[in-house]
């Protein structure tokens, strides 16, 4: 399981197809991807990325310290399911996909991820699984974290 959470002023995603879009204020962007060997273990990966979001520590954008929480600035959340973070490079001219999760054991995790983060209290919207999106932001300072779960 890898997440790329990027701290945004405000963010949405459009929904290509269907032409709805969705749209938070002030939080982060979270792109989440499953890979195969999440599928035994996914549940205890999932609860330790939610404990750490919530201790994650965020840009003040009042002091320019990044000293505050999700909780203490009231952030929302935007979740969108990124297979291709699980890509890495074939000398530098293909990208191999294999480490992502077959779709539906991955679309199965996301709703998994996306119910604990709803359980954990958090505001939140999302894109759409395996859906063609359009993700817009709008950044203070480029503050991003990788993580590998």
């Amino acid at each position: 399981m890898k997440l790329i959470v990027q701290q945004v002023k405000e963010a949405s995603v459009l929904l290509v197809d269907s032409h709805e879009r969705r749209s938070i204020q002030q939080g982060i962007i979270v792109y989440v991807c499953f890979e195969w060997e999440d599928v035994d273990v996914y549940g205890s990966k999932i609860e330790k990325s939610i404990k750490l979001l919530g201790k994650m520590k965020m840009l003040s954008l009042w002091s320019s310290k990044i000293d505050q929480t999700l909780a203490d600035v009231n952030a929302e959340l935007l979740i969108i399911s990124n297979f291709s973070i699980a890509g890495r490079m074939k000398k530098w001219t293909k990208v191999d996909f294999s480490r992502s999760a077959s779709y539906d054991e991955a679309l199965h995790m996301y709703n998994d991820f996306v119910l604990a983060i709803k359980n954990a209290g958090y505001s939140y919207k999302t894109g759409e699984f395996g859906a063609k999106m359009q993700i817009d932001s709008s950044v203070y300072w480029p503050l991003n974290y990788i993580i590998e779960m």
